[in-house]
């Protein structure tokens, strides 16, 4: 789930809905970051609001770049997939 739907309705929601509608209104810059401060805030974690915020950032700029959403998503599920790794190799 956290693989790979995650990253799809995420990702659905926050480049492919907000932002563009943000960047509307109040431009590439300010949209991307309004869009990555709420991405980093529903995850409901201080430890690692920084680096979703950062993420997210360059998830928007992926967007922006390709003009697909196909590779953002992609992007958060290779990063949640290492982070799930990471987290069971820990947890042994």
């Amino acid at each position: 789930f956290a693989g790979l739907l995650s990253p799809l309705v995420e990702e659905f929601i926050f480049r492919g809905l907000l932002y563009p509608m943000l960047k509307k209104y109040v431009g590439v810059f300010w949209g991307c970051v309004f869009s990555s401060l709420l991405f980093s805030y529903i995850h409901d974690n201080v430890l690692s609001f920084t680096l979703l915020f950062l993420f997210s950032v360059y998830l928007t700029y992926l967007y922006e770049k390709n003009n697909n959403l196909l590779i953002p998503i992609a992007s958060h599920a290779f990063f949640n997939i290492i982070m799930l790794t990471l987290m069971l190799i820990d947890a042994f």
